[in-house]
């Protein structure tokens, strides 16, 4: 299967790539950086390209597609390549408009399925677990955008395109960024990084990155086999939330400092999303024969492992 994958320098994506790859087949990546350090490995994969482009660009991402003529375009790009909290929030909804735009526009032109990823910063406030039906009014600028850039491309899809959009919820795992809770916690615990850690009570539904990455190659190949239409919205979770303070305790014991306390209250950067987000998981078993399957533990120890790797 042939791959066209924007937003490619990313944690989730560069992932993705990997493991799409491993499975044997072609991948081709766009981004804005000329050399992501997360592609270092791949680069030296027969079956990976990488091309410096900006995904919001439809013409170019047209003439892309034509010419990589790809089975499924993945669509992973993110403003402010990873960090669209530090955009304003004019660029930030121009920049995922425009993504929408050219990815309708360049999957027509090669008759690409596409996998449209989303994020569970989408979603209304609520104190439960949230299903695919719960109302989209976010909070956040970043959910706000991904929200409306999902509206103008389904509209552009809507009976003219395969498609799939999937919403993970809380992704962590090697890889990611320092400035991420997982990694925080971590360097926190180990005495590498300040101890300040925001809000003890926020609840998130952690699920690990080479799930979410099983899941979406399982959208890929079943998007392809469905006729254009509706296009069905899939959450990727695990369906159980915990804590920032109790998921700061399992990190310290996965890093081997049980005498570790968290810092929590002012100092950490302000989470902008509801303070309870977890999903509802029963549609992705249904459709895609998806769960995520990797525990805390056995996730935190691959970070960690990554964490040493990398210091």
């Amino acid at each position: 299967m042939r791959i066209l994958l924007t937003g490619a320098g990313g944690f989730l994506a560069a992932r993705f790539a990997t493991l799409a790859v491993a499975e044997g087949h072609q991948v081709l990546g766009l981004g804005r950086s000329a050399r992501p350090s997360r592609l270092n490995e791949l680069r030296k994969q027969s079956k990976f390209g990488y091309q410096i482009m900006d995904a919001g660009d439809a013409p170019a991402l047209v003439a892309r597609a034509r010419t990589f003529q790809p089975a499924v375009v993945v669509h992973m790009a993110s403003a402010g390549g990873g960090r669209s909290e530090e955009l304003e929030a004019a660029a930030l909804l121009r920049s995922h408009f425009e993504g929408a735009v050219a990815v309708a526009a360049a999957a027509a032109a090669a008759q690409a399925a596409v996998v449209w990823l989303g994020c569970a910063s989408e979603y209304t406030p609520a104190d439960v677990a949230v299903s695919e039906s719960h109302p989209t009014d976010p909070v956040s600028a970043f959910g706000t955008a991904k929200s409306l850039a999902f509206r103008a491309f389904r509209h552009l899809a809507q009976e003219s395109l395969r498609a799939t959009a999937l919403r993970p919820f809380h992704v962590y795992g090697p890889g990611d960024r320092d400035d991420r809770f997982t990694r925080m916690a971590m360097r926190a615990a180990l005495g590498r990084g300040p101890n300040q850690l925001g809000d003890p009570l926020l609840v998130r539904d952690r699920v690990f990155v080479d799930d979410v990455t099983r899941a979406v190659l399982a959208a890929a190949e079943w998007t392809r086999a469905q006729p254009p239409g509706v296009v069905p919205v899939i959450n990727l979770g695990t369906g159980r939330g915990s804590s920032q303070a109790a998921f700061a305790r399992a990190i310290a014991l996965a890093v081997n400092a049980p005498d570790f306390e968290p810092g929590f209250g002012a100092g950490a950067p302000p989470d902008q999303d509801p303070p309870h987000l977890v999903a509802k998981v029963e549609l992705a078993e249904q459709l895609l024969g998806w769960k995520a399957t990797t525990t805390a533990q056995d996730g935190l120890t691959q970070v960690f492992a990554d964490l040493k790797a990398h210091s």
